[in-house]
Order: structure tokens, then C-alpha cells, then sequence
């Protein structure tokens, strides 16, 4: 096994963990109150019904409530939805769905069991040809708010979608954790540091999904040590795999929260005898508790 000594990402925490767009931008005042300072008397817990107007830059529905932002993940423009508030900032309220009273016609039913709880699905309720004019408006907003060199002159074509926009993404990166005797690998739910173990996720590749979930039978079944975030010790944090859409070879990484890995011979001795296309197996160390993935 070799080891891989790599940089964090620049942008390297899990995205399921990353903070809403909303937060990053309002981040300046984080002063706990209840509307009242900015004229908009809103508390916690209160639900009141909400006009969708436009989706933020994540795809979560924007709408104003006596003038104040609300964003609600899981919301369309045009839809009229029963909100609960969850968050009140300073100069945003963060709500989610209650109900939704008037559906927008570019609502459909996500192929992803979870697609509505965990991170990662935050347009598959969204038409696809709705998700492509929304990625161009995205790019539209973008110019006119930092305003680049000649931006007023620039062509802005639509944007050039897949055939079957399923299957696609060539790399899985998912966490894997020991819930009671369950070993669960699969994304956090939203808001949250609760794993949702995911057998299909129908936008990977169908090569990693295999090999992610015949590597969690075969962590289980050698008992391998996984990695405990209360406890902050065990070893196996993170599993990746990546694709190539050309050889069909696939590359395997482990990051761990220990330099050594017990049980690895066994381990790979396993992944060659029933994962023939997996070609490298990696480790990453990164040991602690982070929410950077790699080390």
C-alpha cells in the first residue's frame, strides 16, 4: 500500500458538511436575536407562508418575509410553501418546508431515495432542463455582481446538457462509520453529522458504487477498525473511489485517522481477489477531527 502524501483541498471540506451558501455570506454578524432589531418581529419555530422568488446560488429557494431574505432548501421559484423558521440572523432567516401549497411545474420526483435529506441532491427535484437555465443564470448573477473587464459584452450561450444526466460522477467520496453493529457508508444529512448509509446513489458511476459498497462488506467482514468520532480513535475514515470512464480501472483510497493501518494485507489481499478493476489502493493519513476529508 502505498502511501499518499496529498494537500488539503482548497476547498476540501466534505460537501455535505459545508456551510450553506447563505452562511458564508452573511457571515459577518453572528449575533443570536429574534428579528426584532431590523423591524421583523420572527422567532424560532414559527411557521408562516412564503412566496419563492429565485434560488440561491446552492439551489435553495429564496423568498422575503416583510422584506427580509428567507432561504429554504428544497424550494422552487413560483411555489407558495408553509415554511418553518430555523435560523434568524441579522440580515437573513434560514426556514424549511412544511408544506408546499402551490407546486411549481419544474417540481419532479427525485430518483434518489434520500435525494430530499442528505447533501449532494440539491437540484434533483428540479427538472433537468430547469437545472441547466439555472446553472446559466448562476453564471449571469456572477458577472453582474463582480462586474469583470468587458463583462456587459459578453455572450452568454445556454448551457450544453448531458443526454442521461445519471452515472456520471467518476469519483465517490463518502465517509464510513460504525453505527451500533450497522457499518454505514453514505453522506451526512443535511444540517447535520448524522451518516445516512447509501446502497444507490444514481448519479455516481455504477463501477464506484460497486466497489464502495464491496469495500464496506469486506471492512466488516475483517473487522477492520474503523474510525469512532466521540472516541476520536480508530482508523478508517473515508473512502474514495475514482473511475476512469475510459479503462473502466478504478483507484482506491483509504483515509485513515492512524499513520498505520491493522489488517491491511488482509484487506487488500480481499479487494484483488473480488475487485479485479481496482488497480491502486492508496491510504491518506489525516489523523483528528477534522472536517477537512484529506490529510
Amino acid at each position: 500500500m502505498t502511501t499518499e502524501k496529498k494537500r488539503p483541498y482548497q476547498n476540501g471540506h466534505n460537501r455535505n458538511q459545508q456551510k450553506p451558501a447563505y452562511k458564508q455570506s452573511f457571515k459577518g454578524n453572528r449575533r443570536p436575536n429574534h428579528g426584532a432589531q431590523d423591524g421583523v418581529n420572527v422567532r424560532v419555530g414559527q411557521n408562516f407562508p412564503l412566496t419563492i422568488k429565485r434560488l440561491g446560488i446552492n439551489g435553495e429557494g429564496i423568498g422575503y418575509f416583510k422584506r427580509k431574505i428567507v432561504f429554504v432548501p428544497g424550494a422552487l421559484p413560483d411555489e407558495v410553501a408553509v415554511v418553518k423558521v430555523t435560523e434568524v440572523e441579522p440580515k437573513y432567516i434560514a426556514a424549511k418546508v412544511l408544506k408546499i401549497r402551490e407546486k411549481s411545474p419544474q417540481r419532479v420526483k427525485p430518483l434518489d431515495e434520500y435525494a430530499d435529506t442528505v447533501g449532494g441532491f440539491e437540484l434533483e427535484h428540479m427538472t433537468y432542463q430547469a437545472q441547466l437555465a439555472f446553472k446559466k443564470d448562476v453564471i449571469a448573477q456572477a458577472l453582474e455582481k463582480f462586474q469583470p473587464r468587458g463583462w456587459t459584452h459578453y455572450e452568454l450561450r445556454d448551457t450544453i446538457g448531458m443526454d442521461n444526466p445519471y452515472d456520471y460522477r467518476n469519483k465517490a467520496q463518502f465517509p464510513v462509520r460504525k453505527i451500533g453493529d450497522q457499518l454505514s457508508v453514505g453522506m451526512y444529512k443535511r444540517g447535520s453529522h448524522e451518516l445516512v448509509d447509501l446502497p444507490v446513489v444514481r448519479t455516481q458511476d455504477p463501477a464506484t458504487m460497486k466497489v464502495i459498497r464491496k469495500v464496506a462488506e469486506l471492512l466488516d467482514k475483517l473487522s477492520v477498525s474503523i474510525y469512532n468520532e466521540d472516541k476520536n480513535r480508530g482508523t478508517v475514515k473515508t473512502i474514495i473511489a475514482r473511475v476512469s470512464h475510459t479503462t473502466g480501472d478504478v483507484q482506491l483510497t483509504f483515509v485513515t485517522h492512524t499513520d498505520g493501518f491493522p489488517g491491511d494485507t488482509a484487506l487488500i489481499a480481499a479487494i484483488n481477489q473480488a475487485l479485479p478493476e481496482v488497480v491502486g489502493i492508496f491510504q491518506n493519513y489525516n489523523p483528528g477531527r477534522t472536517s477537512l476529508v484529506w490529510g
